[in-house]
Protein backbone atom coordinates (compact mmCIF):
# COMPACT_ATOMS: atom_id res chain seq x y z
CA UNK A 1 0.00 0.00 0.00
CA UNK A 2 1.49 3.20 -1.12
CA UNK A 3 1.31 6.56 1.04
CA UNK A 4 -1.08 7.81 -1.42
CA UNK A 5 -3.25 5.19 -0.10
CA UNK A 6 -3.06 5.87 3.42
CA UNK A 7 -4.43 9.53 3.00
CA UNK A 8 -7.71 10.40 4.85
CA UNK A 9 -9.80 13.02 3.83
CA UNK A 10 -9.63 16.26 5.48
CA UNK A 11 -12.18 17.46 7.92
CA UNK A 12 -13.16 19.68 10.92
CA UNK A 13 -16.27 18.63 13.42
CA UNK A 14 -16.93 21.35 15.72
CA UNK A 15 -18.39 21.39 19.11
CA UNK A 16 -22.06 21.58 18.04
CA UNK A 17 -21.43 18.56 15.69
CA UNK A 18 -21.14 20.69 12.24
CA UNK A 19 -19.06 18.40 9.97
CA UNK A 20 -16.97 19.98 7.23
CA UNK A 21 -14.73 19.06 4.75
CA UNK A 22 -12.16 20.78 2.80
CA UNK A 23 -9.46 20.32 0.38
CA UNK A 24 -6.01 21.25 1.82
CA UNK A 25 -2.21 22.02 0.05
CA UNK A 26 -0.18 22.38 3.29
CA UNK A 27 -0.25 21.26 6.67
CA UNK A 28 2.85 21.64 9.02
CA UNK A 29 2.83 19.34 12.32
CA UNK A 30 5.16 21.30 14.99
CA UNK A 31 4.92 19.56 18.27
CA UNK A 32 5.98 22.03 21.23
CA UNK A 33 8.19 20.58 23.60
CA UNK A 34 7.83 21.18 27.88
CA UNK A 35 10.99 22.41 28.85
CA UNK A 36 12.89 24.99 30.85
CA UNK A 37 16.10 26.57 31.83
CA UNK A 38 17.74 28.23 34.74
CA UNK A 39 20.69 30.19 34.38
CA UNK A 40 22.51 31.17 37.59
CA UNK A 41 24.85 33.85 38.21
CA UNK A 42 28.52 33.56 37.58
CA UNK A 43 28.10 30.30 36.20
CA UNK A 44 28.54 29.30 32.77
CA UNK A 45 25.30 27.88 30.75
CA UNK A 46 22.00 26.66 31.90
CA UNK A 47 20.26 24.10 33.82
CA UNK A 48 17.97 22.61 31.53
CA UNK A 49 14.42 20.22 32.41
CA UNK A 50 12.51 18.30 29.38
CA UNK A 51 9.10 17.21 30.38
CA UNK A 52 8.53 15.43 27.28
CA UNK A 53 6.13 16.37 24.67
CA UNK A 54 3.55 19.35 24.99
CA UNK A 55 0.63 20.62 22.72
CA UNK A 56 1.00 19.78 19.00
CA UNK A 57 0.29 22.61 16.42
CA UNK A 58 -1.06 22.18 12.81
CA UNK A 59 -1.26 25.16 10.25
CA UNK A 60 -3.13 24.36 7.72
CA UNK A 61 -4.11 25.96 4.24
CA UNK A 62 -7.71 24.54 3.19
CA UNK A 63 -10.01 25.77 0.01
CA UNK A 64 -13.81 25.16 -0.08
CA UNK A 65 -14.64 25.23 -3.60
CA UNK A 66 -18.22 24.41 -5.67
CA UNK A 67 -21.10 26.69 -6.69
CA UNK A 68 -22.56 27.39 -2.96
CA UNK A 69 -18.20 27.57 -2.11
CA UNK A 70 -19.89 31.40 -0.50
CA UNK A 71 -21.92 29.35 2.18
CA UNK A 72 -19.95 26.43 2.56
CA UNK A 73 -17.14 28.73 3.61
CA UNK A 74 -19.70 30.79 5.75
CA UNK A 75 -21.00 28.04 7.73
CA UNK A 76 -17.47 26.30 8.27
CA UNK A 77 -16.15 29.54 9.55
CA UNK A 78 -19.35 29.83 12.00
CA UNK A 79 -18.12 26.23 13.13
CA UNK A 80 -14.31 26.99 13.75
CA UNK A 81 -15.97 30.49 15.93
CA UNK A 82 -17.82 27.73 18.40
CA UNK A 83 -16.57 27.33 21.95
CA UNK A 84 -15.30 24.81 22.78
CA UNK A 85 -12.98 21.95 21.29
CA UNK A 86 -13.59 20.74 18.12
CA UNK A 87 -11.91 17.28 16.07
CA UNK A 88 -9.59 17.43 13.17
CA UNK A 89 -9.45 14.78 10.91
CA UNK A 90 -5.60 14.87 10.17
CA UNK A 91 -4.82 13.24 6.18
CA UNK A 92 -2.20 11.07 7.24
CA UNK A 93 -2.89 11.12 11.49
CA UNK A 94 -6.28 10.49 11.61
CA UNK A 95 -8.95 12.22 13.79
CA UNK A 96 -7.18 15.05 16.88
CA UNK A 97 -9.06 16.70 19.49
CA UNK A 98 -7.85 20.73 18.83
CA UNK A 99 -8.84 23.83 19.14
CA UNK A 100 -8.60 26.48 15.93
CA UNK A 101 -6.29 29.66 17.03
CA UNK A 102 -5.63 31.29 14.05
CA UNK A 103 -8.61 31.68 11.33
CA UNK A 104 -8.19 34.14 8.30
CA UNK A 105 -10.33 33.90 5.24
CA UNK A 106 -9.54 34.82 1.59
CA UNK A 107 -12.14 34.53 -1.24
CA UNK A 108 -11.23 34.09 -4.51
CA UNK A 109 -13.66 35.38 -6.48
CA UNK A 110 -12.27 36.43 -9.91
CA UNK A 111 -8.83 34.40 -10.70
CA UNK A 112 -9.98 30.89 -9.35
CA UNK A 113 -13.55 31.33 -10.34
CA UNK A 114 -14.86 31.31 -6.89
CA UNK A 115 -13.08 30.08 -3.72
CA UNK A 116 -12.38 30.51 0.06
CA UNK A 117 -9.08 29.68 1.29
CA UNK A 118 -8.59 29.62 5.16
CA UNK A 119 -5.01 29.47 6.67
CA UNK A 120 -5.75 28.04 9.95
CA UNK A 121 -4.13 27.42 13.13
CA UNK A 122 -5.17 24.19 15.23
CA UNK A 123 -3.44 23.27 18.25
CA UNK A 124 -3.92 19.83 19.78
CA UNK A 125 -5.80 19.77 23.60
CA UNK A 126 -6.49 17.28 26.07
CA UNK A 127 -9.66 15.06 26.01
CA UNK A 128 -9.98 16.44 29.48
CA UNK A 129 -10.88 13.08 30.78
CA UNK A 130 -10.60 13.80 34.07
CA UNK A 131 -11.08 17.76 34.78
CA UNK A 132 -10.00 20.01 37.84
CA UNK A 133 -14.35 20.12 38.87
CA UNK A 134 -15.20 23.21 40.85
CA UNK A 135 -17.01 23.41 44.07
CA UNK A 136 -20.51 22.97 42.59
CA UNK A 137 -19.44 20.38 40.14
CA UNK A 138 -22.23 18.14 40.95
CA UNK A 139 -24.91 21.09 39.98
CA UNK A 140 -22.97 21.26 36.74
CA UNK A 141 -23.14 17.45 35.90
CA UNK A 142 -27.38 18.21 36.91
CA UNK A 143 -27.68 21.55 34.75
CA UNK A 144 -25.40 19.80 32.01
CA UNK A 145 -28.27 16.37 32.19
CA UNK A 146 -31.14 19.25 32.01
CA UNK A 147 -29.57 20.71 28.73
CA UNK A 148 -29.61 17.30 27.28
CA UNK A 149 -32.86 16.98 28.00
CA UNK A 150 -34.12 20.10 26.64
CA UNK A 151 -31.76 19.54 23.35
CA UNK A 152 -32.32 15.95 22.38
CA UNK A 153 -36.20 15.81 21.86
CA UNK A 154 -35.36 18.95 19.25
CA UNK A 155 -32.51 17.91 17.77
CA UNK A 156 -34.66 13.90 17.47
CA UNK A 157 -37.41 16.08 15.36
CA UNK A 158 -35.06 17.94 12.80
CA UNK A 159 -33.38 14.93 11.99
CA UNK A 160 -36.39 12.63 11.34
CA UNK A 161 -37.80 12.83 7.76
CA UNK A 162 -41.36 11.06 6.98
CA UNK A 163 -42.81 12.21 3.49
CA UNK A 164 -44.02 8.46 2.81
CA UNK A 165 -46.50 6.14 4.57
CA UNK A 166 -43.50 3.54 3.80
CA UNK A 167 -41.05 5.67 5.77
CA UNK A 168 -43.45 6.04 8.53
CA UNK A 169 -44.01 2.60 8.51
CA UNK A 170 -40.63 2.03 8.70
CA UNK A 171 -39.90 4.44 11.46
CA UNK A 172 -43.02 3.45 13.96
CA UNK A 173 -41.54 -0.19 13.88
CA UNK A 174 -37.96 0.76 13.97
CA UNK A 175 -39.05 2.91 17.19
CA UNK A 176 -41.14 0.35 18.64
CA UNK A 177 -38.31 -2.61 18.45
CA UNK A 178 -35.91 0.32 20.41
CA UNK A 179 -38.60 0.09 22.93
CA UNK A 180 -38.59 -3.79 23.06
CA UNK A 181 -34.89 -3.73 23.61
CA UNK A 182 -35.31 -1.42 26.03
CA UNK A 183 -37.85 -3.05 28.26
CA UNK A 184 -36.11 -6.56 27.80
CA UNK A 185 -32.67 -5.19 29.09
CA UNK A 186 -33.05 -2.15 31.30
CA UNK A 187 -35.19 -4.36 33.68
CA UNK A 188 -33.09 -7.27 34.06
CA UNK A 189 -32.39 -5.72 38.03
CA UNK A 190 -35.00 -3.05 39.02
CA UNK A 191 -36.80 -3.54 42.12
CA UNK A 192 -40.90 -4.36 41.71
CA UNK A 193 -41.86 -1.09 42.18
CA UNK A 194 -39.23 0.52 39.40
CA UNK A 195 -39.80 -2.14 37.15
CA UNK A 196 -44.08 -1.56 37.54
CA UNK A 197 -43.28 2.24 36.22
CA UNK A 198 -41.37 1.65 34.00
CA UNK A 199 -43.64 -1.30 32.40
CA UNK A 200 -46.45 1.29 32.56
CA UNK A 201 -44.18 3.95 30.98
CA UNK A 202 -42.91 1.82 27.83
CA UNK A 203 -45.96 0.53 27.99
CA UNK A 204 -47.62 4.35 27.38
CA UNK A 205 -44.91 5.33 24.69
CA UNK A 206 -45.80 2.45 22.68
CA UNK A 207 -49.88 2.75 22.76
CA UNK A 208 -49.09 6.18 21.79
CA UNK A 209 -46.68 5.92 19.17
CA UNK A 210 -48.63 5.86 15.77
CA UNK A 211 -50.89 8.59 17.43
CA UNK A 212 -47.60 11.29 18.32
CA UNK A 213 -45.82 10.00 15.15
CA UNK A 214 -49.04 10.92 12.99
CA UNK A 215 -49.68 14.36 14.79
CA UNK A 216 -45.90 15.49 14.22
CA UNK A 217 -44.90 15.82 18.11
CA UNK A 218 -41.66 13.83 17.53
CA UNK A 219 -40.57 15.91 20.16
CA UNK A 220 -42.75 14.67 23.24
CA UNK A 221 -41.86 11.15 21.82
CA UNK A 222 -38.58 11.93 22.15
CA UNK A 223 -39.07 13.29 25.55
CA UNK A 224 -40.89 10.38 27.16
CA UNK A 225 -38.74 8.17 25.85
CA UNK A 226 -35.97 9.80 27.81
CA UNK A 227 -37.83 9.72 30.99
CA UNK A 228 -38.47 5.84 30.62
CA UNK A 229 -34.46 5.02 30.59
CA UNK A 230 -34.07 7.61 33.16
CA UNK A 231 -35.57 5.34 35.17
CA UNK A 232 -32.92 2.66 35.29
CA UNK A 233 -29.82 2.49 37.77
CA UNK A 234 -27.93 -0.07 36.77
CA UNK A 235 -24.66 0.43 34.66
CA UNK A 236 -24.23 -2.91 32.90
CA UNK A 237 -27.37 -2.92 31.68
CA UNK A 238 -27.63 0.18 29.91
CA UNK A 239 -24.45 -0.73 28.65
CA UNK A 240 -25.93 -4.01 27.24
CA UNK A 241 -28.81 -1.17 25.90
CA UNK A 242 -26.29 0.46 24.26
CA UNK A 243 -24.55 -1.90 23.12
CA UNK A 244 -27.27 -3.37 21.25
CA UNK A 245 -28.13 -0.05 19.52
CA UNK A 246 -24.67 0.38 18.20
CA UNK A 247 -24.88 -2.84 16.58
CA UNK A 248 -26.98 -1.52 13.91
CA UNK A 249 -25.41 0.68 10.62
CA UNK A 250 -26.42 2.52 8.09
CA UNK A 251 -25.81 1.48 4.54
CA UNK A 252 -27.41 4.56 2.44
CA UNK A 253 -28.53 7.82 2.71
CA UNK A 254 -32.16 7.45 2.19
CA UNK A 255 -34.85 8.86 4.56
CA UNK A 256 -35.55 5.50 6.26
CA UNK A 257 -31.56 4.54 7.04
CA UNK A 258 -31.28 7.99 8.50
CA UNK A 259 -34.13 7.95 10.69
CA UNK A 260 -32.90 4.72 11.90
CA UNK A 261 -29.94 5.99 12.95
CA UNK A 262 -31.27 8.74 14.61
CA UNK A 263 -33.69 6.11 16.79
CA UNK A 264 -30.27 4.71 17.97
CA UNK A 265 -28.38 7.62 18.54
CA UNK A 266 -31.67 9.41 20.73
CA UNK A 267 -31.81 5.49 22.75
CA UNK A 268 -28.29 5.21 23.17
CA UNK A 269 -26.96 8.64 23.76
CA UNK A 270 -30.42 8.72 26.47
CA UNK A 271 -28.30 5.55 27.86
CA UNK A 272 -25.29 7.14 28.30
CA UNK A 273 -26.58 10.05 29.80
CA UNK A 274 -28.49 7.81 32.67
CA UNK A 275 -25.34 6.47 33.35
CA UNK A 276 -23.86 9.47 34.55
CA UNK A 277 -27.11 10.37 35.98
CA UNK A 278 -27.08 6.74 38.18
CA UNK A 279 -23.32 7.36 38.99
CA UNK A 280 -24.32 11.19 40.54
CA UNK A 281 -26.95 9.54 43.20
CA UNK A 282 -24.44 6.61 44.01
CA UNK A 283 -22.44 6.83 46.98
CA UNK A 284 -19.37 4.50 46.79
CA UNK A 285 -17.75 3.09 49.42
CA UNK A 286 -14.36 3.35 48.49
CA UNK A 287 -11.82 4.80 45.80
CA UNK A 288 -11.68 2.11 43.80
CA UNK A 289 -14.98 1.87 42.82
CA UNK A 290 -15.44 5.16 41.91
CA UNK A 291 -12.39 5.43 39.64
CA UNK A 292 -13.89 2.35 38.15
CA UNK A 293 -17.42 4.13 37.21
CA UNK A 294 -15.54 7.47 35.76
CA UNK A 295 -13.48 5.07 33.51
CA UNK A 296 -16.84 3.05 32.60
CA UNK A 297 -18.19 6.53 31.82
CA UNK A 298 -16.19 7.45 29.67
CA UNK A 299 -15.53 4.01 27.67
CA UNK A 300 -19.09 4.54 27.03
CA UNK A 301 -18.83 8.01 25.86
CA UNK A 302 -15.96 7.03 23.65
CA UNK A 303 -18.21 4.34 21.94
CA UNK A 304 -21.20 6.19 21.24
CA UNK A 305 -19.29 9.37 20.04
CA UNK A 306 -17.42 6.82 17.37
CA UNK A 307 -20.20 5.07 16.30
CA UNK A 308 -22.17 8.48 15.61
CA UNK A 309 -19.41 9.93 13.58
CA UNK A 310 -18.50 6.56 11.57
CA UNK A 311 -22.82 6.97 11.26
CA UNK A 312 -22.69 10.68 10.33
CA UNK A 313 -19.64 10.11 7.65
CA UNK A 314 -21.91 7.10 5.93
CA UNK A 315 -24.81 9.60 5.70
CA UNK A 316 -23.08 12.77 4.75
CA UNK A 317 -24.53 15.02 7.74
CA UNK A 318 -23.40 18.11 8.38
CA UNK A 319 -26.17 19.37 10.16
CA UNK A 320 -25.27 20.64 13.91
CA UNK A 321 -26.60 18.40 16.42
CA UNK A 322 -27.46 20.71 20.02
CA UNK A 323 -27.91 17.80 21.77
CA UNK A 324 -24.18 16.55 21.40
CA UNK A 325 -22.44 19.22 23.27
CA UNK A 326 -24.30 18.85 26.88
CA UNK A 327 -23.68 15.20 26.23
CA UNK A 328 -20.15 15.49 25.97
CA UNK A 329 -20.21 18.21 28.79
CA UNK A 330 -22.35 15.90 30.97
CA UNK A 331 -19.88 12.71 31.03
CA UNK A 332 -16.85 14.67 31.33
CA UNK A 333 -17.66 16.69 34.57
CA UNK A 334 -19.58 13.83 36.36
CA UNK A 335 -16.28 11.59 35.30
CA UNK A 336 -14.10 14.40 37.36
CA UNK A 337 -16.19 14.92 39.50
CA UNK A 338 -16.03 11.00 40.26
CA UNK A 339 -12.26 11.46 40.21
CA UNK A 340 -12.07 14.74 42.26
CA UNK A 341 -14.12 12.83 45.15
CA UNK A 342 -11.86 10.04 45.45
CA UNK A 343 -10.05 11.98 47.73
CA UNK A 344 -12.43 11.71 50.59
CA UNK A 345 -12.92 7.95 49.90
CA UNK A 346 -11.02 5.58 51.46
CA UNK A 347 -8.81 3.17 49.70
CA UNK A 348 -9.07 -1.08 49.66
CA UNK A 349 -6.69 -3.02 51.14
CA UNK A 350 -5.62 -6.16 51.98
CA UNK A 351 -3.56 -8.27 54.96
CA UNK A 352 -3.23 -11.61 55.70
CA UNK A 353 -3.17 -12.86 59.23
CA UNK A 354 -0.09 -14.03 60.55
CA UNK A 355 -2.29 -15.34 63.74
CA UNK A 356 -6.35 -16.18 64.63
CA UNK A 357 -7.90 -13.01 66.04
CA UNK A 358 -11.37 -12.37 67.30
CA UNK A 359 -13.58 -10.46 64.49
CA UNK A 360 -13.80 -7.63 67.54
CA UNK A 361 -10.37 -7.42 68.32
CA UNK A 362 -9.24 -8.04 64.41
CA UNK A 363 -12.00 -4.26 63.59
CA UNK A 364 -9.76 -2.52 66.56
CA UNK A 365 -6.80 -3.00 65.06
CA UNK A 366 -7.79 -1.94 61.55
CA UNK A 367 -9.99 0.87 62.44
CA UNK A 368 -8.83 2.01 66.13
CA UNK A 369 -12.59 1.01 67.25
CA UNK A 370 -15.16 -2.03 67.47
CA UNK A 371 -17.56 -0.24 66.83
CA UNK A 372 -20.60 -2.64 66.16
CA UNK A 373 -21.58 -1.18 62.84
CA UNK A 374 -17.46 -1.85 62.33
CA UNK A 375 -17.42 -5.32 62.89
CA UNK A 376 -20.50 -5.86 60.94
CA UNK A 377 -18.35 -4.46 57.63
CA UNK A 378 -15.85 -6.75 58.50
CA UNK A 379 -17.72 -9.66 59.14
CA UNK A 380 -19.88 -8.80 55.60
CA UNK A 381 -17.33 -7.62 53.34
CA UNK A 382 -14.87 -10.57 53.88
CA UNK A 383 -17.78 -13.10 54.06
CA UNK A 384 -16.60 -14.81 57.16
CA UNK A 385 -19.42 -17.49 58.12
CA UNK A 386 -19.42 -19.95 60.78
CA UNK A 387 -16.74 -20.22 63.54
CA UNK A 388 -15.22 -17.02 61.75
CA UNK A 389 -17.51 -14.63 63.30
CA UNK A 390 -15.91 -15.39 66.48
CA UNK A 391 -12.69 -16.27 65.68
CA UNK A 392 -11.45 -15.23 62.46
CA UNK A 393 -8.67 -17.97 61.56
CA UNK A 394 -4.68 -17.17 60.95
CA UNK A 395 -4.13 -17.01 57.37
CA UNK A 396 -7.23 -15.09 56.12
CA UNK A 397 -6.97 -12.57 53.48
CA UNK A 398 -8.83 -9.64 55.24
CA UNK A 399 -10.08 -6.43 53.34
CA UNK A 400 -10.76 -2.92 54.60
CA UNK A 401 -10.77 0.40 54.10
CA UNK A 402 -8.51 3.22 55.42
Amino acid sequence: MAWTDRIRDADYTSQSGTVTKFDFEVINNTPAKKTSFYTFGNTPGAFGQNFGLGARTFAIRAFITGADYDTTADAFSTSLEEAGTGFFTHPLQGRKTVIATTIARRDDLVKEAGQAVFELTFVETLTNLFPTPSASQSDLVSSSISSYDTAAPISFNDSITLETSSETANFETKYDNALNATLELLSRTMSSDVLRNFEGSISGIKNGLSALTDAGELNELASQTIASIRFATDLNDLSDLTSSLLQTTTQTVDNEDVNNKTINKLFSFSSVITMANSTLDTTFKNRGEAIDAAVFLEGQQSSVTTWNFEQNELIGAVNADNSYSPFFNTVTRESGRLVADTFDLPIEQFIVLDKARSVIDLTSELYDSSDSSLVNNVIYENNLIGEEVITVPAGKTIRFYR
